[in-house]
């Protein structure tokens, strides 16, 4: 995640593919291995770049994790023949 979260300072920096590709990668990561203490990790970790673009980009990636865990319990997204997780991500389902 910290290597991820790296690559989000420069990633972030043009936007662009380079942007969408490492917002599914970390969002993937996050998606896969969700818990509590991994989401504060992620968030320690943008934290540690003190760079608000990068934390605002990690905001969005957790937010999108959210909607996409809610809409897999509700049975109408990731996991329930919602597409990949990057498909799910990303909204291109």
């Amino acid at each position: 995640a910290d290597i991820l979260i790296e690559m989000s300072v420069y990633s972030t920096a043009h936007g662009g593919d380079i942007t969408k590709r490492n917002f599914e990668a970390l969002g993937d990561l996050v998606l896969c291995f969700h818990s509590p203490s991994f989401v504060t990790l992620v968030r320690k970790y943008a934290g540690a770049y003190n760079n608000p673009r990068v934390k605002r980009f990690i905001q969005s990636i957790l937010k999108r994790v959210a909607e996409c865990r809610r809409d897999a319990k509700k049975g109408d997204g990731y996991g329930q023949g919602g597409g990949t997780g990057a498909e799910a991500l990303s909204g291109d389902r």
